[in-house]
């Protein structure tokens, strides 16, 4: 080891049998590239080069470098900007690492390197992915690498090097591989010339075509994707923008896609009817989007024969669908058997479910026309239908957003409600809102809605004495939340996060939430104005008459902040955050005098995403921990090591500046 890469070349000897060298220099200490280059010059039998992380420009090979050796190379993390035409002289590269460079393009010759078999890339990190392709994929001729084992990305061309025949000879891929604009390719015959059917590897497989206005030829498209048959091995399947009628005939072919267990049809607005994907054994994810063209999903959908009703299927997913009216049901218990997802989006013309099995945990509603009334009775008519009474009952995560025809919960029978005993989430959005909530859930999120008062509290009014978390955020017609009466039946609620309730002036009888530990109040801007005095005593009242010795208090509006700290007995007070005041300048004396009655029980103070802060206040000799993030720059200045004020906040043991 050596720290002096000038006195290497002293060492010609030693160099030239040599067959690892690693260099491990700081990322800001520069090598020299002419002591590099004579270095390099000097290696006849080198097999491994590693410059991770070393401060390099540029890779310094030259004619009379003769690394014709070199199996493995690592450039990543070095800063190098572009690559060497002397790089493809390097025929026994085998591994070439190029992580974290800002490359726009590689040298020409790349296909040169016919015995690569890694070409390892960040792809976050690297300029090519604002092109949406990846290092590997502008390589000319590529398939000439036959060793090549990644191929992330392959954009057809019908010239040039990118023609899908490239993909011909490779092999030995593995892992995911991506082909994109499909559309330029014009026959089935010149798509079998990928011999995807060869690739037993490749477990991971995306076809795509370009989604923008182009000349649709379905006839064409269908015998293109008929012709790009993958191995039976497949795993995970995407289809996007594909605009033929027809689905290929290897998608329903009973067991030859056996091992599928990811599935995902996208953009394929020519379909009529889906085809029979409840034949495929191994299924277990499946997401339709933009099927613009789909106004049923039939019993066809499900399979035939012995294998049917998507036996595996665990999640579900369907986006998007405009004209979908009917989702047609059959009564076997066979169909879903292992479901516990349901998502629907976007189908808005959308009435009714087919009957889904008790092993449903999660179902998510967002702009569909369906009303939970019909979802859970027992089904009138056996075509269209929803769950009935024993397919609904172990439902614990419910998610509605912007359903129009959703009917109020109370108007169920008691026999109904109970089929929602087990519900232990509730997020309820953009709907009407009138509604009861079940006993048993626990988190609870009310957002976008036009509930008032009255109805807040009587879809509360029977208590919720499992609820942990409540939130209510953007609901402008909420102007006092419920009285003590009925929130002292949450005796189990620890967190409560109200924000954008734009007219909300009065918090109710909040103090009675005897076991709240954790209270956010954000951009309620008339609170501050008409309920200043009743949030200070949701901080007395709650953390005096609760068992647990701390309360966290989260906060945006300056002038409750100086309400809240000119009180003297917040003896309870553990954390406080206050975040997004940017109106805050400096602490007033009467929140200096505040601040030394929390000795005893203050000890984190987080301040947040107030830009025009500049002075902190004295704070109490008990505090344990600070930080102070995207404020004004002078604030920093002013408190950090060696600063001018960092005297005064010395005595707190972890402070973070950010």
């Amino acid at each position: 080891m050596t720290t002096n890469l000038a006195g290497l070349t002293e060492y010609s000897s030693v160099l030239k049998h040599l067959r690892t060298l690693n260099f491990f220099f700081r990322i800001n200490s520069d090598l020299n590239v002419a002591d590099l280059r004579d270095v390099l010059e000097k290696l006849k039998c080198i097999r491994v080069l590693n410059f991770v992380n070393c401060h390099l420009e540029v890779l310094p090979l030259s004619t009379a470098c003769d690394l014709i050796h070199l199996r493995f190379l690592n450039l990543g993390g070095t800063g190098i900007k572009e690559l060497p035409d002397e790089l493809c002289r390097l025929y026994h590269l085998e591994m070439l690492i190029l992580w974290g460079l800002e490359l726009d393009r590689l040298p020409a010759s790349m296909n040169k390197l016919i015995n690569l078999h890694h070409l390892v890339e960040d792809r976050r990190r690297n300029h090519l992915v604002e092109k949406d392709k990846s290092i590997v994929s502008t390589i000319s001729g590529i398939g000439k690498l036959t060793r090549l084992q990644e191929l992330k990305i392959f954009c057809v061309a019908k010239m040039g090097g990118f023609e899908i025949g490239q993909l011909k000879t490779l092999s030995k891929l593995r892992g995911s591989l991506q082909i994109r604009n499909l559309e330029n390719i014009g026959s089935k015959e010149e798509a079998m010339e990928a011999r995807l059917s060869d690739k037993g590897n490749v477990v991971k497989l995306e076809l795509s075509w370009c989604d923008t206005t182009r000349i649709v030829r379905c006839d064409e498209e269908e015998e293109v994707l008929e012709g790009l048959r993958p191995h039976s091995n497949l795993k995970e399947l995407d289809i996007v923008c594909y605009n033929g009628v027809r689905s290929p005939s290897w998608l329903m072919e009973n067991y030859y896609l056996k091992n599928l267990v990811k599935l995902q049809l996208g953009g394929c607005g020519k379909w009529k009817e889906l085809p029979p994907l409840g034949k495929l054994p191994s299924l277990k994810v499946l997401r339709l989007f933009s099927l613009h063209g789909i106004e049923e999903i039939g019993c066809g959908f499900y399979g035939s024969g012995v294998v049917k009703g998507f036996l595996s299927m665990e999640t579900l997913v369907l986006r998007d669908f405009p004209e979908l009216m009917g989702w047609c049901t059959i009564e076997d218990d066979q169909l879903f058997p292992c479901l516990h997802t349901l998502e629907v989006e976007d189908c808005s013309k959308l009435i009714a479910l087919p009957s889904l099995p008790s092993t449903l945990k999660n179902l998510c509603l967002d702009r569909v026309g369906i009303s939970l009334l019909q979802a859970f009775r027992r089904p009138i008519c056996p075509a269209l239908s929803f769950p009935s009474s024993s397919s609904s009952s172990f439902l614990s995560l419910l998610i509605i957003s912007n359903c129009p025809n959703l009917e109020n919960i109370d108007e169920w029978s008691e026999r109904e409600r109970e089929k929602l005993c087990h519900l232990e989430s509730l997020r309820i959005s953009c709907c009407p809102s009138d509604y009861l909530l079940p006993l048993s859930l626990q988190r609870l999120t009310i957002e976008d809605s036009g509930i008032e008062d009255v109805e807040l509290s009587r879809c509360m009014q029977y208590g919720l004495s499992s609820l942990k978390g409540l939130t209510i955020t953007r609901c402008p017609r909420i102007t006092t939340l419920p009285s003590a009466d009925v929130l002292q039946r949450f005796t189990n609620l620890f967190v409560l996060t109200i924000t954008d309730c734009v007219e909300l002036r009065s918090i109710g009888g909040l103090g009675a939430l005897v076991s709240l530990t954790d209270l956010e109040v954000s951009r309620c801007p008339i609170l501050t104005c008409f309920a200043i005095d009743q949030v200070q005593e949701v901080v007395e009242e709650g953390v005096h008459s609760s068992p647990r010795s701390y309360f966290n208090l989260t906060i945006d509006n300056p002038l409750l902040l100086k309400v809240l700290l000119s009180r003297e007995k917040l003896t309870s007070l553990s954390g406080l955050t206050v975040k997004g005041a940017n109106e805050l300048t400096t602490f007033t004396s009467e929140m200096e005098e505040a601040f030394q009655h929390l000795t005893s029980a203050l000890l984190r103070l987080n301040i947040k995403d107030c830009n025009s802060l500049q002075s902190l206040p004295m704070l109490p000799l008990n505090l344990h921990s600070l930080r102070v993030e995207n404020c004004h720059p002078a604030l920093k200045d002013r408190y950090r090591e060696g600063g001018p004020d960092r005297h005064t906040i010395a005595h707190i043991p972890d402070i973070t500046f950010l």
